[in-house]
């Protein structure tokens, strides 16, 4: 009976069940910055598409600018027309300037977005190399509370016992010759044996 070395073995069972469980957690994670590439993907699609229609209102007015420009000069538009013209065309040109940055929020997200996912991916295989570890550590104290266990070479029948179950046993000083025997084991299968008896 060698209680540290049971203790031990428990410590590393339990260092492998929580590794396995940090695995699932990172799973997890891994599937939520997938999601949220997903949705950065989305969102810069979207930006882009707000700023290609903000340059085509642009165009349009600046256009519409041009027109008014000209037809002012030759009195067949108003004053008030021209501003109100050139307020709308002002306004695209700010609209196509906050959909460029909109593109380059969106961009910057996913490329966090991205390295989030990445990093969540690299997480699993570092818990998945730790989990290889710590079964490896619980292997080996297996391995070496199993030397607690004496076993026979042989089925047979204990005949003598120098020690009681759970008595902690050493090596021997002067090697395994001078030790006296832990146990002796019997075999007591049915034996037919032929030997010559004289008749006296």
């Amino acid at each position: 009976w060698v209680p540290e070395l049971v203790e031990d073995l428990h410590q590393k069972e339990a260092t492998v069940v929580e590794v396995e469980v940090q695995i699932v957690q990172a799973r997890a994670m891994l599937r939520v910055d997938e999601a949220k590439v997903i949705q950065a993907e989305a969102a810069v699609s979207r930006s882009a598409a707000t700023r290609t229609k903000a340059e085509v209102t642009r165009t349009w007015w600046a256009s519409e600018h041009k027109r008014v420009a000209s037809t002012l000069k030759s009195a067949a538009s108003s004053q008030g027309e021209a501003e109100q013209v050139d307020e709308k065309f002002k306004t695209s040109d700010a609209a196509v300037t906050e959909a460029a940055a909109s593109v380059a929020l969106a961009e910057a997200t996913l490329v966090e977005s991205k390295a989030h996912r990445d990093k969540a991916a690299a997480d699993i295989r570092f818990a998945e190399a730790r989990l290889r570890v710590a079964k490896a550590d619980r292997d080996r104290a297996a391995a070496i509370l199993g030397y607690a266990r004496i076993e026979a070479p042989y089925d047979g029948v204990v005949s003598r016992r120098e020690l009681d179950t759970g008595a902690y046993v050493q090596p021997p000083a002067g090697g395994a010759a001078s030790a006296p025997p832990l146990f002796e084991v019997v075999q007591t299968h049915l034996m037919r044996i032929f030997v010559d008896v004289p008749e006296a």
